[in-house]
């Protein structure tokens, strides 16, 4: 008599998948080919690395309220695999639709929660990891007993700046003995810190880890709101008090420390190599030469420019100036793409001696574009450049779970539907689809030169 191996299954494809042709006792296979076995195989073991960042879980199971079934179903896990990772980290306990004896008690407790909510200055998140409840809940009890909510900056700042930051902080002191203010509260309103601030030279720094800084715009308070703005807005309110912001993504300080390093040194005026511009000469740059040095001394990196001037100290290529046609403005027919200098070098004079350089053979008019993450455009003002308008914020694209900042030009719609067809879809939505998260900069100032 055969065993009875159960009715057909569905692929997670959608077709039906076949008997296990080797071992037909084992009944149907959870794949109906090789191809799905690869692609559903390698996605389901994905969960592990999603449930394993912390932010990621507490996302889904404390601020978008998910139960454990629901966060399963939408990775291809099991409830079981979700709990253990709940456990791992630690998250509150959740009781969306009711709370345990124990835990109604401290809730209906007026003055335990005007104790460790106001005296004490507990937020909601810690007060329900203690009791064992969901921040939402904890908010829910304080309105109804009438106590009035603390403000952002009247929490103590128990977790200190990341260790990457720390790191920022720990360099500029290498360099500069004067007052360095870290976790600066209340000097922007709103509930918004500043990670890093020197006061003597009006000079503000944010560290942004990726994850921690995508497109969050339906959050519900306003220090947690990540809208398309929220990057620009922190420039303003700086601008506004006459200080200087530099955004520094996590993925560019990773890659490129020394350049972030030495722009800092320039702002601290602790460049320690001087080199002035009269003392060099100007050479047209060999292709791998210019997109070496790009790579090494720009955060942007290389480009495929036109014209590639350099700028040679004693036959070392000190600074790098390259142009190519307008791409964006139809008004304007070169652009100013790049002006690097060596990391921990200032050459005095080298983006004006490159560019007169430049205007005596090519006399066309000339566009550029200063990014507001971490510039002001001084250096355009100072060489006569016309400041012709501002764009809104940009956006790149971040792929969960790994470090890097991808422009949005590699995952257009065209782009994004070879991966998922599903053209009824927007390019956001498609991406969302694809784990991608958008992250928005803070625009560009945009100048001219005629």
């Amino acid at each position: 008599m055969s065993k009875f191996v159960g009715p057909p299954k569905l692929c997670p494809c959608g077709k039906v998948t076949h008997l296990n042709r080797e071992y037909p006792d084992k009944g149907y296979t959870t794949y109906c080919s090789d191809p799905c076995s690869k692609k559903y195989r390698n996605a389901n073991k994905s969960y592990n690395v999603m449930m394993s960042d912390y932010d990621f879980l507490y996302e889904q199971r404390i601020t978008l309220r998910k139960s454990k079934d629901q966060i399963a179903e939408e990775l291809g896990c099991s409830h079981i695999a979700v709990n253990k990772w709940i456990k791992f980290h630690n998250l509150p306990k959740v009781r969306y639709n009711e709370s345990n004896t124990d835990v109604l008690l401290n809730l209906r407790d007026k003055d335990f929660l005007y104790d460790i909510h106001v005296l004490q200055k507990k937020t909601n998140e810690e007060i329900a990891a203690i009791i064992g409840s969901s921040k939402a809940t904890v908010s829910i009890w304080i309105k109804k007993h009438g106590i009035e909510a603390n403000n952002n900056n009247d929490y103590p700042r128990a977790r200190g700046p990341s260790k990457e930051s720390q790191q920022i902080v720990d360099y500029i002191k290498t360099i500069y003995d004067g007052e360095v203010s870290i976790e600066v509260c209340g000097l922007l309103g709103n509930g918004l810190s500043l990670d890093i601030l020197i006061p003597e030279f009006k000079l503000a720094i944010e560290y942004n880890g990726l994850y921690s800084h995508i497109y969050r715009p339906t959050e519900t308070t306003y220090s947690r709101i990540k809208d398309s703005t929220y990057h620009l807005n922190k420039t303003t309110l700086c601008e506004n008090k006459d200080i200087q912001l530099l955004h520094i993504f996590s993925s560019l300080w990773k890659e490129k420390p020394d350049i972030w390093k030495s722009m800092i040194a320039n702002k601290l005026n602790r460049i320690p190599r001087k080199i002035f511009a009269r003392n060099c000469v100007i050479k047209e740059c060999l292709i791998n030469e210019k997109n070496n040095f790009l790579d090494e001394n720009h955060l942007q990196g290389k480009d495929r420019s036109n014209v590639k001037l350099g700028l040679y100290h004693e036959n070392e290529l000190v600074a790098v100036m390259t142009f190519i046609k307008s791409r964006y403005s139809k008004t304007y027919y070169w652009e100013l793409s790049r002006f690097a200098v060596k990391t921990y070098t200032n050459v005095v004079g080298g983006f004006s001696k490159l560019l007169k350089h430049f205007r005596k053979t090519h006399p066309e008019n000339i566009i550029s574009y200063a990014d507001r993450t971490y510039s002001q455009g001084k250096i355009y003002e100072n060489n006569n450049f016309k400041k012709l308008h501002i764009t809104p914020p940009g956006y790149y694209y971040v792929l969960k779970n790994h470090e890097v900042l991808i422009h949005r030009r590699s995952l257009q719609k065209a782009q994004l539907l070879k991966k998922l067809n599903r053209p009824e879809l927007t390019e956001f939505e498609l991406a969302t689809e694809l784990n991608y998260s958008k992250i928005f900069d803070c625009g560009m100032l945009v100048y001219g030169l005629d």
